[in-house]
């Protein structure tokens, strides 16, 4: 059986809520620490507050940057800009957040799996093993991500898995074309040269996953980003 810690944040908190739920019913059985136990209880409502509140602000700021830019290379002067007020963090801020909330949940899976009496049965009630499952090529679909990376270029990604990597389908604005492939999790557009000084463009991309040399499985949910020329 293997450790599964999710690495991203949302589900990462959605794990750890989910394990704070269940261990209750385990932890006696388990052998378990009370204090780690209890600490990793306050780990998930802190993590939770944090995750929870970060998100708002990392939205308004990538609203407010994409905004900014429109105010200073955008053409059409029929285009109004609005900007919003930032998103105010909840007056109650928990005061006791200790660093490290993975390593402390890393360690508690162990200890969960290092007993005696641990199964995957209760590895999957908790949530901290990885599911068996058939490995099925032809159902992939990449989870795919994009955002502007250094220099204004365009940084993909996609959780890889059994695949080899995957193919990139781009659309400059005459449909969508095979463009470029990748064996690794990200991938950065340095293929075509960026707008010329204050314009910019939009350009699409899809996904498809790569297995034994062919493609396989269905295109991921289209992935738009807006490029400036840099001056």
């Amino acid at each position: 059986m293997e450790k599964l810690i999710e690495t991203q944040d949302a589900k990462l908190a959605l794990q750890l809520g989910g394990f704070c739920f269940s261990i209750g019913d385990y932890s006696t059985l388990l052998g378990l620490e009370l204090t780690k136990v209890n600490q990793i209880k306050a780990d998930n409502t802190n993590f939770a507050y944090m995750h929870g509140n970060t998100e708002p602000f990392r939205n308004y700021a990538s609203g407010v940057i994409a905004n900014k830019n429109l105010l200073r290379y955008g053409k059409d002067e029929n285009v109004l800009i609005n900007i919003v007020q930032p998103p105010q963090w909840p007056t109650v801020v928990p005061t006791d957040m200790k660093a490290g909330v993975q390593l402390r949940f890393s360690e508690i899976i162990d200890d969960c799996m290092n007993s005696k009496n641990f199964t995957r049965g209760i590895g999957e009630a908790l949530g901290i093993i990885k599911p068996e499952g058939v490995f099925v090529p032809s159902e992939g679909k990449p989870n795919a991500v994009g955002e502007l990376g250094n220099g204004g270029l365009p940084q993909l990604g996609a959780t890889k898995g059994k695949y080899e990597g995957y193919s990139i389908y781009k659309d400059s604005g005459s449909g969508y074309k095979f463009y470029d492939k990748s064996i690794h999790h990200s991938w950065i557009d340095q293929r075509e040269a960026l707008p010329t000084a204050g314009t910019s463009k939009t350009w699409k991309y899809k996904l498809i996953y790569l297995y034994k040399g062919k493609e396989v499985g269905s295109f991921s949910d289209e992935i738009i980003i807006v490029v400036f020329g840099n001056i």
